[in-house]
């Protein structure tokens, strides 16, 4: 058991598109983090929806759409 510390959730399955798209996925998201935090309040809205599209274009969408699918196929 960890007290007081934060544990991050797990994920037993690694997709393929996960295999194919994850690890430049967390490097843009990486990205996409730092962008938002330093931008312009007068810019935020439109670098989110232009950095968020980027992340889906990269393969974000499949990886979800293969998470939703082995949680709806095993967890329910």
């Amino acid at each position: 058991m960890n007290v007081g510390k934060f544990r991050y959730p797990t994920y037993p399955f690694i997709s393929d598109a996960e295999a194919n798209y994850g690890k430049n996925i967390e490097d843009m998201m990486v990205e996409y983090v730092y962008r938002l935090i330093s931008c312009p309040t007068s810019e935020f809205d439109a670098l989110q929806q232009a950095e968020f599209s980027n992340l889906q274009n990269a393969g974000l969408q499949q990886i979800l759409d293969a998470r939703a699918e082995y949680y709806d196929a095993n967890v329910k």
